[in-house]
């Protein structure tokens, strides 16, 4: 295996320029309230919004070489939605994957667009979303049936919702590279510092497959047997005609 390789996306000499010190010499305290008290406590500096871009996250997929034994850790800036680097790596890459599997606590809208954008694209044959039970209950009338209109094509997809917090990408290539992306942002994070590793390891892959398949088999929200049943009636009704 290669040693390990950096993503330079996050420049430290640049590190004040994130931050607004206009307001970083005054105490988190009433002032008229602590006159004549020498205190250590200051407000900490206010961190500027960053814009989100696909651009960013296109130059970051770029950075990285998708070959056996890669093994790449970056600090990532906040300046990409962090589930556009999934469908950058994909589309930049030219990857195809037999099963694209995903862990997550939140996602966006723009993220089930970009999913959907792989499935129907053929760069994912089979897509498996994992999330927490918090995010499904707080979106069971909005998102989450936004999740099922666009990612249920051709029984290619299924969403498992449990008390889950981790953020794992897990990706079995048609080449037979086994990719594990894991790091501390949700689908749906910007403008945050974030850490991620991304590495081809079939250890790893196995080890965490092997874990989305006992959560799916238990906390699964689409009954795929429904669709062969119906499938078998349609096929089961000429036979009965013709007897």
């Amino acid at each position: 295996m290669k040693e390990k390789e950096y993503i330079e996306t996050f420049d430290f000499n640049e590190l004040s320029d994130a931050f607004d010190f206009s307001e970083a010499d005054s105490d988190i305290f009433d002032v008229e309230q602590l006159q004549g008290i020498d205190i250590r406590l200051i407000k900490p500096p206010r961190s500027k919004d960053k814009v989100a871009a696909w651009k960013n996250a296109q130059k970051t997929a770029s950075k990285i070489d998708v070959e056996v034994g890669m093994s790449y850790f970056g600090i990532i800036d906040g300046s990409f939605i962090f589930g556009d680097l999934i469908e950058a790596i994909f589309v930049g890459k030219k990857l195809r994957a037999r099963r694209l599997d995903i862990q997550t606590l939140s996602l966006s809208q723009e993220n089930v667009d970009s999913l959907a954008t792989l499935l129907i694209k053929g760069y994912v044959k089979e897509l498996n979303l994992l999330i927490s039970d918090y995010f499904f209950a707080h979106e069971r009338r909005v998102l989450i049936p936004y999740i099922y209109d666009k990612l249920d094509i051709a029984n290619r997809f299924q969403l498992a919702v449990c008390g889950l917090h981790t953020k794992i990408i897990t990706a079995e290539l048609i080449t037979g590279l086994k990719l594990v992306v894991h790091g501390s942002a949700n689908l749906r994070s910007s403008g945050n510092i974030e850490q991620i590793a991304i590495q081809d390891s079939d250890e790893i892959y196995q080890f965490i497959t092997e874990m989305n398949d006992n959560i799916i088999n238990k906390f699964k929200t689409i009954n795929k047997s429904i669709r062969r049943q119906k499938l078998w009636r349609v096929l089961e009704a000429p036979a009965k005609r013709i007897n």
